[in-house]
């Protein structure tokens, strides 16, 4: 995901922020354990989300505790354990990460260095080995997406329809959550089509000035942003409004305020701030 996915923290409360940033931690330290320090770096409040998310699914308790860190030597900070999801955010968080890598690579993007992509390789390929199935779905998912990208088709909902299918099975694939897996297929894929055409639209201008792919982005298109932005409003709302739709069906057990925050609060907040020009990915963190 590529930083979208954002709490709205002034209406969290202290108990929230608090649990919230323990599975961020959490998490970032489940991938130093997994996969080395190196790919600490690739962490996002989007992988963080998902981890929470699929763990409120459970009864199990949170087991958060305070400790340091290198990135935070002085003061303790929140930090979550014993949490399959964390595993599981983990290792799609590989994978993902790595065909993000590929694709980078295959636009020619030279600041991608071979370093960091003997690193992820390396993890995607033990992410792999424990989620064959649902990587191998991914990968399929996402060469689709490519090939449709060179494509003349202009309906950006075509193309969005193969990174919703990525998350479906990102989302519905996490085995704990089996009873809920048609749903949560339902919710990653409108979530993916969302963030798809958020990032392009996010990144519109900016592709436009560089003569860079954007599927929003057209031979001999000059429009201005605000005309683009009208055209996709009402799809990023639909996607809003169908993954929420999917979200009340599930069954919630925990840190339900926490999720609440970020569905209906934090992701209308980043839509309307991408439609405005005012958006930017969270930290200017990708984590894919």
């Amino acid at each position: 995901m590529l930083g979208y996915i954002v709490t709205e923290r002034s209406e969290l409360k202290v108990r929230e922020l608090g649990t919230y940033n323990g599975y961020y931690c959490g998490l970032c330290k489940t991938i130093g354990r997994n996969y080395g320090q190196v790919l600490r770096k690739g962490l996002s409040y989007d992988m963080a989300f998902m981890a929470l998310f699929l763990a409120s699914l459970s009864e199990s308790d949170d087991d958060i505790r305070l400790e340091h860190c290198a990135m935070h030597h002085i003061k303790k900070r929140p930090v979550l354990y014993e949490e399959p999801a964390l595993v599981y955010a983990a290792d799609m968080m590989m994978i993902l990460g790595y065909e993000n890598f590929l694709d980078d690579v295959r636009d020619g993007d030279k600041s991608k260095s071979s370093f960091t992509g003997k690193f992820l390789r390396k993890a995607y390929n033990q992410a792999a080995a424990a989620h064959g199935e649902t990587g191998s779905a991914v990968r399929h998912s996402l060469e689709e997406l490519y090939r449709r990208e060179t494509e003349a088709d202009r309906k950006i909902e075509t193309k969005a329809d193969y990174f919703g299918q990525v998350m479906a099975r990102v989302f519905g694939d996490y085995a704990p959550a089996a009873g809920q897996k048609r749903v949560l297929e339902d919710f990653g894929d409108y979530l993916g089509r969302w963030i798809y055409v958020t990032d392009a639209m996010d990144d519109y201008v900016e592709d436009a000035a560089k003569h860079r792919y954007n599927p929003l982005n057209h031979e001999d298109d000059s429009r201005p942003r605000e005309m683009v932005a009208s055209g996709v409003e009402a799809v990023l709302y639909y996607y809003l409004g169908e993954l929420t739709k999917a979200y009340d069906l599930l069954d919630i057990k925990k840190n339900k305020g926490i999720i609440d925050n970020v569905i209906y609060l934090g992701l209308r907040r980043k839509t309307d701030e991408v439609l405005s020009g005012k958006g930017t990915k969270e930290n200017g963190k990708r984590s894919i």
